[in-house]
């Protein structure tokens, strides 16, 4: 079993060694292009939603960790990502979704980000326990460790 574990501060100057770290952790499994783009842009989506909103009033120390992520190959051709946080509580699975036939004038700001990610995997998990947030995140691979539908190619 493939694994990466990260700990991030809570900022934007992260993202780089953030999507490296998946880059090279999808090289290394054999993963695909496409489905390493995507993966990075989840992985950066979600940290700078943390980072921007969650952390926007009260970033954690500069010794702990702001943000952890646990990238793991399963056995079972899965791709687990794990994101935990400290911010003030927020699911994101509960949040409506964008009407995306409206123009961006007649849309609301926010909430593609999280629309992306949710449409992009295969399963998606929220949870609070002892003062963190955890959202999972899970990717079914097919044959040759690329994504097993074809919505990627938008």
């Amino acid at each position: 079993m493939e694994r990466l574990h990260l700990e991030l501060s809570a900022s934007l100057g992260e993202l780089e060694r953030l999507g490296a770290a998946v880059a090279a952790f999808c090289e290394r499994g054999g993963i695909g292009e496409k489905l390493t783009y995507a993966l990075q842009l989840v992985c950066d989506e979600w940290v700078t939603n943390v980072i921007v909103h969650g952390y926007a009033d009260a970033p954690p120390d500069s010794g702990e960790a702001a943000i952890e992520l646990t990238l793991e190959r399963l056995p079972d051709e899965t791709l687990s990502l794990a994101f935990v946080d400290r911010a003030p509580p927020f699911n994101p699975l509960t949040r409506p979704e964008p009407n995306v036939d409206l123009s961006v004038d007649e849309r609301e700001v926010g909430g593609l980000g999280i629309h992306f990610l949710k449409k992009i995997m295969d399963d998606c998990a929220y949870e609070r326990t002892d003062g963190r947030n955890r959202l999972t995140l899970i990717k079914r691979l097919g044959a040759q460790g690329e994504d097993r539908h074809e919505h990627i190619d938008q």
